[in-house]
């Protein structure tokens, strides 16, 4: 994107350097009012490059969290999930009941279990 803008820069400069010289045969005035001109231009075109910078970086931002979001769905604390999963989850999808109706189900003897939710 910096190549981009340092490429249309240079172009726009030199074209309007072109222009400015054709019209300072018709009146010779008109390069005090081209400087001034090139400079506020130059100065809008910085400030687009600037705000199209930090979108950029926003929308980067943006993208990141949401891969960190899967990520630490998939993988909570950077462990696997089974060892990391919340009571609060399993009773807010399952209800206040879930638990007892799941032990009750199974022949619950406190050895390591794996239980499979469909």
């Amino acid at each position: 994107m910096e190549k981009l803008f340092d490429e249309f820069s240079a172009d726009f400069n030199r074209k309007y350097t072109e222009l400015v010289e054709t019209l300072k045969k018709m009146d010779a005035d008109i390069q005090n009012i081209s400087n001034k001109n090139q400079s506020l231009i130059n100065q809008q075109f910085d400030y687009l490059k600037q705000k199209s910078k930090r979108f950029h970086r926003k929308n980067h931002k943006e993208e990141l969290k949401a891969v960190k979001k899967v990520f630490d769905w998939i993988k909570p604390y950077g462990g696997l999930q089974e060892r990391q999963l919340s009571l609060i989850n399993i009773l807010s999808i399952g209800g206040p009941d879930f638990i007892e109706h799941i032990t009750n189900q199974t022949d619950y003897d406190r050895k390591h279990r794996i239980i499979v939710l469909e």
